[in-house]
């Protein structure tokens, strides 16, 4: 689709099953995101098992700074090499059609502003 390569910024922390779920979910998508960052503020005990789902539906796993939330969410769109950033979080789910969606409104959008991507 286009010129969008929608990045998603996913934040996590502590919770393998929900992360699994949601990345599950976005490996379920009628169009793939360009990548899938995956910023973990997991404690040290959780953070292998984090990084393994990660990889096993191939996103990119960085370590969060460990200072709350919006921290933890700023590292995941600095680490996103996209045209355009979607931030996400691990309890996040979404229809089949969701990202094509969002490419396509985005296309759309940039169309009639004259944007370029």
């Amino acid at each position: 689709m286009g010129l969008i390569r929608l990045s998603i910024a996913l934040v996590t922390r502590d919770r393998p099953d929900w992360l699994q779920r949601c990345l599950q979910s976005w490996r379920a998508q009628d169009v793939q995101p360009f990548e899938i960052i995956v910023s973990d503020d997991s404690c040290d005990a959780l953070q292998t098992k984090m990084r393994q789902i990660a990889e096993h539906f191939g996103a990119r796993w960085i370590a969060g700074p460990q200072r709350g939330l919006y921290a933890n969410r700023n590292t995941a769109f600095r680490a996103a090499d996209g045209t355009h950033i979607m931030s996400a979080d691990d309890d996040h789910t979404h229809p089949e059609e969701f990202v094509s969606a969002v490419v396509g409104a985005t296309e759309s959008a940039n169309r009639s502003f004259g944007g370029a991507g």
